[in-house]
């Protein structure tokens, strides 16, 4: 690894810092539109379906646990992509058919890409959840709790025995990214989150991945979030 980084020519290193604070300085804009939009709304948080719907579903099974809904998304995009659509509804996973705009809240939306698997499970906090083509996964979060917001993502991802929890950037007084290690199944995840908390109102945006060293996926999530949400003035 540390040759791999010695013949690596400094332009492109340079390059990957410049694209690393662009990518800050655009999420940090983001996040203030975000909070400041935030503090005025009192409408309830909408939730935006894909055109893909999910009303047509039976109900599954009782076997069928919201752990389990979750844990095939963990699977690669190659045997996700290798399940018939019956198969994938039975988990609510739909393979999105075109870029796709799903709301965050009233005002804020991320970009979705074509290809990728999108699946609500109807959690009580999971908003929703996709994994992209690089096998990366996303998670969004959102609850009302009066507990200490890192206290309250921990607990988010007990099941999963998380580690190695930090902050990694404070973006703003009601922002900031952490760094987190999981395992799924015997297989460790770098995890990075966007963290809002405001008023007892908390968001969690997590990338996961199985593959990603932890610097590269921080760098991955940096670029993703400042160029994938999009933000109503």
């Amino acid at each position: 690894m540390e040759d791999e980084y010695k013949e690596r020519p400094v332009w492109r290193t340079v390059l990957s810092i410049v694209i690393a604070i662009f990518a800050v300085v655009r999420l940090v804009a983001t996040c203030n539109k975000m909070d400041s939009r935030q503090s005025k709304a009192k409408e309830p948080i909408e939730f935006k379906m894909p055109e893909q719907q999910f009303s047509d579903q039976r109900p599954l099974p009782p076997a069928h646990a919201p752990k389990a809904w979750n844990s095939l998304l963990y699977k690669r995009y190659k045997y996700l992509d290798s399940l018939d659509q019956t198969r994938l509804r039975d988990f609510y996973i739909v393979k999105v058919a075109k870029d796709s705009l799903v709301a965050l809240d009233i005002k804020s939306q991320l970009k979705i890409e074509k290809g990728c698997f999108f699946q609500n499970t109807h959690d009580d906090s999971l908003k929703f959840a996709f994994k992209t083509k690089k096998n990366l996964n996303v998670f969004v979060h959102d609850f009302e709790s009066s507990t200490a917001v890192d206290k309250s993502f921990k607990k988010l991802k007990a099941g999963s025995g998380i580690k190695n929890f930090k902050e990694f950037i404070k973006l703003s007084p009601t922002t900031k990214l952490v760094t987190y290690n999981i395992a799924k199944e015997g297989i460790k995840f770098n995890g990075i989150a966007y963290v809002y908390d405001q008023n007892n109102y908390k968001m969690f945006i997590e990338f996961e991945s199985s593959t990603l060293p932890q610097m590269k996926l921080n760098h991955e999530a940096l670029i993703y979030v400042a160029s994938h949400i999009k933000v109503s003035k």
